[in-house]
């Protein structure tokens, strides 16, 4: 079987990629792996599967461009925003239901759960989810501002929060919940990364190497893209020059860097998403079809948000009071991606076939037309109201993509 080749795959299959990275470094903490490992075996994986996020952030960037920047030329902001609030709230719920299991699981008391689910807390490898929240929200403005102002003025800004970075650095770390909500806003305080205003300069970055994409000059992405690489590169190696090499090894690997949001873990995660997503475009050229099995590991990208979230919600429920009673190894691991990639596979193929599925859809489908109208609805109203830009050219070159 192939499948059109109009779509262009090798995003999924970097965003598949970003997922098995995420949940396999997820595993390998709460199975407690790593501790088994040579200082140099630890160094290697664990820079490997810290790819994860920035490539999730870097994609999100893309889709921007490719699907939602299109849309916007062609449907109007009001069903653009609406597309977004709907997405911002599905991995609003996933977060929900990472904070719960890690209740049930022994993660988080009440209290502490309360605090998670207002964005006052850390959650059990959820915190992505947090982030992406927040985000989709915000890129209903700056899909918006790349449309009136240009990709140049879209990098600009996504880059311009880093003036206040000195700032930021200078200010004393925060404890508690505040300091945590701080550090995952706005990048200061000590508690966690990456944040939501200084990861723009990912997104934005992501949203320039998808204007490259074309399907009439096919290596132009490759080409372009390897410029800006190699230009984060630059940075890299006078970082390597600058910093000794026992402190920057030691933050890097413990998360040192990104839990204080440090300008190394920018420059070093966006090298790290480029990459990712440059090699799977050779992996899987654009405008190229793709076969049933190359369609079937897919999975992974086609459902990111399912996978991440059940792959979490199972570790929230069972790493303090399953995975730490015995002695595992990597096939563990393995064993644990491999069946959330079989419910993926259940989710896509047989659950919608299923009668109780059938008879519950009348059900559920005015829960979400109420859903729709108290929350999606009214945010896109607002949003359109706010940036309704109608009559007004758009700027920069049309989209070449399909979405």
């Amino acid at each position: 079987m192939s499948s059109s080749s109009k779509r262009i795959y090798f995003v999924d299959f970097a965003r598949s990629f970003a997922i098995m990275l995420a949940l396999t470094d997820h595993g390998m903490n709460d199975f407690h792996i790593w501790e088994n490992y040579s200082m140099q075996t630890f160094t290697a994986l664990k820079v490997l599967t810290t790819s994860a996020t920035p490539t999730f952030i870097l994609l999100f960037g893309m889709m921007l461009e490719i699907i939602y920047l299109g849309k916007l030329r062609k449907s109007g902001m009001r069903k653009t925003a609406a597309g977004l609030v709907n997405r911002s709230f599905q991995c609003y719920v996933g977060y929900f239901l990472t904070t719960v299991a890690g209740v049930i699981g022994g993660f988080k008391v009440l209290k502490g759960a309360f605090a998670e689910v207002i964005f006052l807390g850390n959650n059990h490898f959820g915190n992505i989810l947090k982030i992406y929240t927040i985000l989709l929200l915000v890129a209903i403005p700056l899909v918006w501002f790349r449309n009136k102002y240009g990709m140049k003025w879209t990098v600009v800004l996504g880059f311009a929060p880093w003036l206040l970075y000195p700032i930021l650095q200078s200010l004393s770390p925060i404890d508690g919940n505040i300091g945590i909500f701080t550090s995952s806003m706005f990048g200061t305080g000590g508690q966690g990364g990456p944040s939501i205003m200084l990861s723009l300069s990912v997104v934005t970055t992501g949203m320039l190497v998808a204007s490259f994409i074309s399907f009439e000059r096919k290596y132009d992405f490759q080409k372009k893209t390897l410029a800006v690489i190699c230009a984060f590169g630059l940075a890299v190696i006078a970082i390597f020059f600058i910093v000794p090499a026992q402190p920057l090894h030691h933050e890097y690997t413990t998360n040192g860097y990104r839990d204080d949001n440090n300008v190394i873990y920018y420059i070093f995660s966006t090298t790290l998403g480029l990459t990712v997503a440059l090699i799977s475009s050779f992996i899987i050229p654009i405008g190229s079809s793709i076969s049933k099995p190359i369609h079937t590991f897919l999975a992974f990208g086609r459902s990111s948000l399912t996978a991440f979230t059940v792959g979490n919600i199972f570790l929230n429920l069972t790493a303090l009071t399953v995975l730490v009673r015995y002695s595992w190894n990597e096939l563990a691991v393995a064993a644990f991606v491999a069946g959330v990639f079989l419910i993926l596979l259940f989710y896509e193929r047989v659950y919608p076939t299923l009668a109780v599925v059938k008879s519950a859809q009348h059900f559920f489908r005015g829960l979400t037309v109420r859903y729709h109208w108290f929350y999606v609805r009214r945010m896109s109203n607002l949003f359109a109201t706010v940036l309704d830009d109608r009559g007004r050219k758009p700027q920069g070159r049309p989209s070449k993509h399909s979405a």
